[in-house]
């Protein structure tokens, strides 16, 4: 029994490599003449449009994030000095949680509502809203 699972395994092995090969030598025959130049012309013209659209974006979101920061510095917002994007998207993150926490106790709601509607902890509502009463 063991004879013939060795030999149906070396023949399955055997007809494996040899489609492999197959595949392979038909993959090569058609990929050399599967684009010709004037569909390789309209890729590149189509990838370069993209990549300068994305490259617009991004000076968007580094002026969007720039003009942010500075009006921030202007009201008298401790700024880390640190210019990354990172850096200014957690702060954004950071301003929108405080703004929606003093939203919601301005509202009248406790800071164990406010905590479950944000999904954040009790402490860290509780905190930010010390802060702010402090100031």
């Amino acid at each position: 029994m063991l004879y013939f699972i060795a030999v149906l395994s070396l023949l399955l092995n055997t007809l494996c490599l040899f489609l492999v090969a197959v595949l392979w030598m038909k993959l090569k025959t058609t990929a050399a003449g599967a684009f010709d130049d004037v569909e390789t012309q309209e890729l590149e013209e189509m990838l370069l449009a993209v990549v300068s659209e994305m490259k617009g974006q991004n000076e968007e979101i580094k002026q969007m994030l720039y003009e942010t920061k500075r009006d921030g510095q202007e009201q008298g917002v401790k700024s880390s000095g640190k210019i990354g994007i990172a850096q200014d998207h957690k702060e954004v993150e950071e301003n929108i949680l405080h703004q929606n926490v003093l939203t919601y106790a301005k509202k009248g709601y406790t800071a164990e509502e406010i905590a479950k509607k944000l999904d954040r902890g009790k402490g860290e509502v509780c905190l930010i809203l010390k802060m702010n009463s402090l100031s």
